[in-house]
Parts: structure tokens; sequence; C-alpha cells
């Protein structure tokens, strides 16, 4: 029984060293595991800080570039405005004025321009009637010289 007492206080020890020992592996283990883990995370929230630091970059972009957007919205709203409250009075009052105008084309100057084309027409009507008078008669003061010479030398 002693052997056995021996025995089961070797085993005992030696279960109690590999215990020990096995606690040890797991504790360093671990130890190194968190280690690790505590390195890859340190390097992830550098990467992940740096990511965010772009993404906020890119939102205050985000941000300047909508605020471009409203300002050239509210450019363009109060262009619309100006074109209704402005030139729209301005285009009605050209559109009056256009009519006024087409209004004295058709009544006053076409009229007159018809008189003035029938006075022309009269006008060159005559002018012929002048001109083939003047062609007849052009040759009579010849005429009249050639028969008073004609007198003159039957009077000698």
């Amino acid at each position: 029984m002693d052997q056995l007492n021996a025995l089961e206080e070797r085993l005992g020890k030696k279960i109690e060293q590999a215990f020990h020992d096995l606690k040890d592996f797991v504790t360093f283990g671990y130890q190194d595991l968190s280690d690790r883990m505590d390195k890859m995370d340190a390097k992830f929230d550098k990467r992940f800080d740096a990511m965010d630091r772009r993404f906020d970059v890119m939102e205050a972009r985000q941000d300047r570039t909508e605020d471009r957007f409203d300002a050239m919205d509210s450019r363009i709203i109060a262009v619309e405005r100006s074109l209704v409250l402005d030139i729209r009075p301005r285009l009605d009052s050209l559109e009056r004025g256009v009519k006024n105008i087409n209004l004295k084309l058709e009544n006053v100057i076409e009229p007159n321009i018809q008189i003035v084309a029938e006075g022309h027409l009269d006008l060159s009507r005559k002018l012929d009637v002048l001109l083939s008078y003047h062609e007849e008669n052009k040759l009579i003061p010849f005429r009249v010289k050639m028969l008073e010479n004609a007198l003159q030398a039957e009077a000698k």
C-alpha cells in the first residue's frame, strides 16, 4: 500500500505538474494570442481611422457640393422669378408695340404705298406719251429750217 500511495503521490505530482504545465501553456498561448489580437486590432484601428478620415473628407466634399447645388437652385428660382416679374411685362409691352406697328402698316402705310404706286403708273404712262411726242417732234425744227431755206432760195 505504501507503494500504491507512493505511486499515487508520484502520479498526483505528475498530474499536478502536467496540469500546471498545461495551465502555463494555455496562459502563455492565451497571452500570445491576446497580444497578436491586440496588434491586429491596432492595425485595423489605424486602417479604419484612415478610412474614417477619407469618408469624412468625402462627406465634407459632398456637403459642399450639395450646398453649391442648393445655391444654384436658389439662383435658378430667382432668375425664373425675375423672368416672370420683369420680362413678362416687357414682353407684353413689346407684343402690343408690334401689334400697333402691324396695324399702322395695314391701315396707313399700305394704302399710301398703293396711292403712290398708282400715281407712279400714271406718271409713267404720261412720260411714255411725252417721249413718243418728243421723238415725233424732234425733227420739226430741222424741217422748218429746211423749208425756210427753200423759201428764201426761191425768193431770191
